[in-house]
């Protein structure tokens, strides 16, 4: 089969010895990407050109839109609940949205108003998990739309099996440790993009984990999905967590862990720490010292990824 190469990247470590060359050639409807991190043997693997295309209309959240979705939602069924008795009002398209209910029989009023609070947040969930988004309840910043870090884990599991067989190639499925380090050590090189608030961002910045590969570049979210779905495919019923930090995010996995590395403690598990973002080539259970105080207090939020069925 004829290959035409495109692209040649060459990405330097911290360390003077280690360099990752990327070749990427078309192949086909195919792109190969080969990856090189001397002693260890090329990483290998082909990826469906089309699904670069899977998330490119995908639109940033936006929270006046949010709202008028579910403002449209709560008059429609307010128009249904409409009786004589009741009297459902809003408040203005311009202000945040409120409402009130008055009835002649109270009971009446309170069940219509629970009715119409629980259409408020089934609403919002529908019209964030339209977009990929998820409502997270960050412990220092509040709540804030981040994307649906887990649905697109999920999605990629259909698609990153090459990226998974790679790795299983190279390292076979035994040693769980192997396999995480060389994952964290790819990933890590793979050029970061910078986001400065999780929160106030509203998606903006993510990069499914194909598009990743493809942009050769991503965030720290982006990273640990990608980390995540890779893990996934290998191991399917490994403990995954992603860890939020302030403005950072990081891997949290049922990995063994030496004496020295760093593990956090929850009810289920005790899960190593893994920072898959770099540029700095962190091992396993090295987190920076900026965030050691967060995860002390455990003043973070996370979500646990979902497992396979074998």
């Amino acid at each position: 089969m004829k290959r035409v190469l495109c692209t040649l990247l060459l990405l330097s470590c911290s360390t003077a010895s280690a360099q990752m060359l990327l070749q990427r050639a078309a192949a086909g409807q195919q792109t190969e990407f080969s990856y090189q991190l001397p002693p260890e043997p090329a990483l290998v693997f082909r990826l469906d050109n089309k699904l670069l295309n899977q998330y490119r209309g995908m639109k940033r959240y936006m929270p006046h839109m949010a709202e008028q979705a579910v403002r449209n939602a709560l008059m429609r069924k307010a128009a249904s609940l409409q009786q004589k008795g009741v009297r459902i009002q809003f408040s203005p398209p311009n202000l945040p949205l409120q409402f009130t209910v008055q009835a002649d029989d109270n009971n009446k009023a309170k069940t219509v108003a629970t009715t119409l609070q629980s259409l408020q947040k089934s609403a919002l969930e529908q019209y964030l998990a339209q977009g990929y988004y998820f409502l997270l309840d960050d412990p220092v910043k509040g709540k804030g739309v981040i994307p649906d870090h887990l649905r697109f884990m999920q999605d990629a599991l259909g698609q990153l099996q090459p990226v998974a067989d790679a790795f299983i190639s190279n390292y076979g499925k035994k040693n769980i440790r192997q396999i995480a380090a060389r994952l964290t050590l790819w990933i890590q090189q793979i050029p970061y993009r910078d986001l400065d608030n999780r929160i106030e961002s509203n998606g903006k910045g993510y990069a499914p984990p194909v598009q990743l590969i493809f942009d050769h570049s991503g965030d720290c979210d982006s990273k640990a999905v990608l980390w995540a779905s890779v893990m996934r495919l290998i191991f399917p019923t490994l403990m995954i967590k992603i860890i939020y930090l302030p403005n950072h995010a990081i891997i949290a996995a049922q990995v063994p862990a030496t004496e020295t590395e760093q593990v956090i403690d929850f009810a289920d598990a005790s899960l190593l720490l893994i920072d898959p973002t770099g540029p700095a080539p962190l091992k396993l259970g090295q987190i920076s010292p900026e965030f050691q105080a967060v995860l002390r207090s455990k003043q973070f939020s996370q979500r646990t990824f979902p497992t396979l069925d074998l």
